[in-house]
């Protein structure tokens, strides 16, 4: 009898005990607030294929996908601008390792030491990295669109206090963080308190992840399936560990499956006390700032040793051989031929074959404007036309640059109200223009 009484003791209280811990709560939240600075190191694993039509008549063909990359960087949290983003980060990295492979096609990138620093935009649901030092390629700007936000990590959590064991839904916004959705259309994802754990010797919520999302990205219908982990500091209030595995589903038009992919992501993440990275970087004010210049891409040909930059409302449509042509959403473009010296034209030269082109096709030349040298900018030149189109009077200015191996010659054909506006772009790109000779 007493040890009976003895065990029910026992049990009585591993009762209360479990039933205490149950009820108590913990604020799951983060806030991240201005100043706030963290060292942090992710790695992330996908392998999988797709399948891509060939051609009519012809059996679809299945690719392979692989792809592995890891960064380590800081980060700070910047002063809040509603006119220009809802949040803002500085971050420098110390490595970005992008090794990405479709079919036998490399498409790897590596950290250019020119562009460790980075500043982050968040507006809308969209974002726009920039670099305070140097212009971002469009690879680059790819890469980093995908790249964790850590501020956005907050949706992971409830954002109030909550027992062991509960709930909650994930909001439609972290989904599309954590999936790079372009549009989520059907979100399950369930965060779960899992226990309270000591790491460390300090008091550790560990929380789960799991559900799936359906949605649109670049590739288009697609569906993700998570299950993760999440470690948060109760004691710092600091999200210090993330890891995700995850299967995606891509569908084609008929709805039916035409890829699969899977993955692993996991992020570390150390808070820096008393750290001040805008310090250590030694950016202004105005260089975290997005503006004309520092929110440009560059272009360049690596072996004709060839590089411009252009504001990102134009896009580069198309390389072919020595020729690039940039347009712009409203119809204007431009279009730069690369050639040896030896057969670059003169600017009169120039000036002449275009003329000719447009009047060996009856199209009226309104305006010619004398060909100007540039005094600022050695070996180039540049002069302007206007003609008369079916149901447009476009302007179209031309440039010849000469370099001491290659040359080029620029034609730009500017539609539209904001005519001026695209001309000055147009000259950026020329002023911008290097060989590497």
């Amino acid at each position: 009898m007493p040890r009976l009484h003895f065990l029910t003791a026992i049990s009585v209280t591993l009762w209360l005990s479990s039933n205490a811990i149950s009820q108590e709560t913990y604020l799951l939240k983060e806030s991240f607030e201005v100043g706030t600075a963290y060292r942090v190191a992710t790695r992330s694993q996908l392998s999988g294929s797709i399948t891509i039509p060939v051609g009519e008549g012809k059996p679809a063909k299945t690719v392979p996908i692989r792809g592995l990359c890891t960064t380590n960087y800081s980060e700070e949290i910047l002063p809040d601008d509603k006119k220009i983003a809802e949040r803002r980060t500085l971050r420098i990295y110390e490595t970005i390792d992008f090794r990405k492979a479709v079919a036998d096609v490399d498409q790897s990138m590596r950290l250019r030491p020119a562009i460790k620093q980075m500043v982050f935009l968040e507006k809308e649901g969209k974002r726009l990295p920039f670099s305070p030092a140097a212009p971002l390629t469009w690879n680059e700007i790819e890469f980093l669109r995908t790249e964790t936000f850590v501020p956005a990590l907050m949706g992971l959590l409830p954002g109030k206090e909550v027992k062991v064991l509960d709930t909650w839904k994930l909001p439609s916004e972290t989904a599309r963080d954590l999936t790079d959705l372009e549009k989520v259309e059907d979100n399950n994802l369930i965060g779960r308190f899992v226990q309270v754990t000591t790491l460390n010797g300090r008091q550790v919520g560990e929380l789960s992840l799991s559900g799936s999302a359906r949605g649109v990205n670049e590739d288009g219908p697609t569906k993700h399936t998570l299950k993760g982990s999440v470690f948060f500091d109760l004691q710092s209030k600091v999200i210090t560990y993330v890891s995700i595995l995850g299967e995606q589903h891509l569908f084609d038009s008929k709805g039916e499956i035409n890829g699969k992919l899977e993955g692993r992501f996991v992020l570390t993440r150390e808070p820096r006390e008393a750290f001040s990275l805008r310090k250590i970087a030694a950016v202004s004010a105005s260089d975290i700032l997005p503006n004309e210049s520092n929110t440009r891409l560059l272009y360049e040909i690596p072996e004709l040793g060839f590089s411009f930059q252009y504001p990102r409302r134009w896009h580069i449509n198309q390389t072919r051989g020595r020729q690039i042509t940039v347009d712009e959403p409203g119809g204007s473009g431009v279009l730069f031929t690369i050639d040896p010296m030896a057969k670059l034209p003169s600017a009169e030269r120039y000036q002449k074959e275009v003329s000719d082109f447009f009047r060996d096709r009856k199209v009226p030349i309104r305006v010619v404007n004398p060909i100007h040298k540039f005094t600022e900018f050695a070996n180039a030149a540049r002069f302007t036309l206007e003609v008369q189109e079916s149901n447009a009077r476009p302007t179209l200015d031309y440039y010849v640059i000469a370099g001491r191996s290659y040359g080029a010659t620029v034609a730009g054909r500017i539609v539209g109200a904001d005519s001026d506006a695209l001309r000055k772009d147009v000259e950026t790109m020329v002023r911008t223009i290097k060989f590497k000779d």
